[in-house]
């Protein structure tokens, strides 16, 4: 951690204040500003060992992104706080993964007064291991941890669109291909390195005191600059670092973060951000080439990391029969989870127990997606996936790999929606037998074995209703470029 030097910090402050209040359009009571404090309330399963260090230090950094100027034209928001309300609601009947409709669910059910749920996954729109999902003007936001350094962009960011934020640019437009302005916003689509700029619809957003969960401070917004100033100096030093580096200099960082991972600078600027609101970044995947592609083989064959889960999904869209055995070793391969209590021992190179269960769930979503691209080309292939998914599917073999309790029921889902993916003769069997099965949640599903798989919720049925429906209709890549 970088410290900052007061009297500096609170010059730029006072100055930053003075400009936030213009762009936002500040409200004043008398000769006191308004400040907008949003009070979040994290709830999280118990099983995932999230600690109050790591919202702390996720509070910490989104106070220093909206305050601070990144870029010349970046509009600092002095009249927003973000502040954690309470401890950590932990509950070991909360979800770890699933569909984001169910998350919902389940935090209004389990744990009313939280407007964050921390997961290891999300299901939003196709991909069953996003890292954010978020309606549009609503709360509650879901925030999976399984990306190291992105954890409160991602928080931020589905804030945002809590707070009714659009998208700055949707897919498949690419942050360096266009505008800085529009580019290296937290609210692009997809997040990456330098995407902490804001405009003042941003400040606007935030500023809106729309639940209970947001109240309004007096005397405490460009009146007081020490504020603000506490929110600088906790994380960066404003007189060595006061803007973000140049695209030039974040490409320089970014080719040496991936010569560090072992990959190509082009595969690393796909692998290395987190999938939000389920949206695979297809048109940047498909210009990888066999160089870029190697280099997540790669990748695989090594160390788990954190980088895992998001090369499972670039071989699952551009990778070959060959590939299978790869995402299938992943699946099924025990992997032990780093023991990091919080963001700032978080690195890359490990993962996290919540990291682990994402990369489990979206290499069975992976796996699925894969079986069906190659499923003409090497039905035998594509066999040997569909075989390792029902396997997976049972409750006795999730729990070898993930161990006992939510997270292997949640593998087990995530399996056998999974088997919704590939649509070969044996995979449309099983799924055909769940769903003719059921037709309320809460299905337990036994083989002629005996062996048990865990019950469905209704959002997995539909989830698996659509896949059967639209993929009987075009291949996986049409279908996922179809918007949600």
């Amino acid at each position: 951690m970088l410290h900052s030097r007061l009297p500096l910090v609170v010059s730029i402050a006072s100055s930053l204040l003075v400009a936030c209040s213009h762009d936002i359009g500040s409200q004043n009571i008398g000769s006191q500003d308004i400040v907008r404090e949003h009070r979040l309330t994290f709830a999280a399963n118990s099983e995932l060992g999230i600690t109050e260090a790591t919202l702390d230090d996720i509070i910490r950094e989104m106070n220093t992104i909206v305050r601070r100027p990144d870029y010349a034209w970046d509009a600092p928001c002095g009249h927003v706080r973000f502040v954690k309300s309470g401890t950590l609601v932990a509950r070991a009947d909360l979800p770890v993964a699933g569909p984001f409709e169910h998350q919902v669910k389940q935090l209004r059910k389990l744990a009313p007064s939280a407007n964050v749920l921390l997961v290891s996954s999300v299901g939003c729109g196709k991909v069953a291991s996003a890292a954010g999902c978020a309606n549009i003007g609503a709360e509650p936001s879901i925030m999976a941890l399984n990306s190291p350094g992105y954890e409160a962009l991602t928080v931020l960011h589905e804030r945002g669109h809590n707070m009714g934020l659009p998208h700055s640019a949707e897919s498949p437009t690419v942050d360096r291909q266009v505008s800085e302005q529009v580019g290296m916003r937290y609210m692009f689509w997809r997040l990456g390195q330098g995407h902490l700029g804001q405009i003042s619809r941003e400040c606007e957003g935030f500023s809106k005191p729309l639940y209970p969960s947001i109240t309004s401070l007096r005397g405490t917004g460009s009146s007081d600059p020490l504020v603000v100033a506490a929110a600088f100096s906790s994380v960066t030093d404003l007189e060595e670092s006061p803007m973000a580096p140049s695209r030039a200099k974040l490409e320089t960082r970014q080719s040496q973060a991936a010569r560090s991972a072992g990959l190509t600078a082009r595969a690393y600027a796909v692998i290395a951000p987190p999938l939000l609101e389920g949206e695979l970044p297809l048109a940047e995947i498909s210009a990888l080439d066999k160089e870029d592609l190697e280099s997540i083989r790669n990748l695989l064959r090594g160390t788990p990391n954190s980088y895992w889960l998001n090369a499972c999904y670039v071989l699952a869209i551009a990778g070959g029969p060959g590939d299978v055995e790869l995402i299938e070793n992943t699946l099924t391969r025990p992997i032990t989870p780093s023991t990091t209590t919080s963001l700032q021992g978080s690195k890359p190179d490990h993962i996290s127990k919540a990291g682990l269960i994402a990369l489990k769930v979206g290499a069975a979503d992976s796996l699925g997606m894969i079986a069906n691209r190659i499923s003409r080309l090497n039905s035998q292939v594509a066999k040997s996936a569909v075989n390792t998914l029902f396997k997976v599917a049972h409750i006795d073999q999730a729990s070898m790999i993930l161990g006992k309790g939510q997270a292997a029921l949640s593998l087990s889902r995530g399996a056998q929606r999974a088997l919704s993916l590939p649509q070969t003769r044996e995979s449309r069997a099983f799924v055909t037998r769940i769903l003719k099965s059921t037709e309320t949640a809460g299905f337990h599903g036994i083989d002629s074995s005996g062996l048990e798989f865990a019950p469905l919720e209704r959002e997995d049925i539909a989830n698996m209703n659509l896949n059967m429906l639209e993929l009987q209709q075009r291949d996986i890549i049409s279908y996922l470029k179809l918007k949600r």
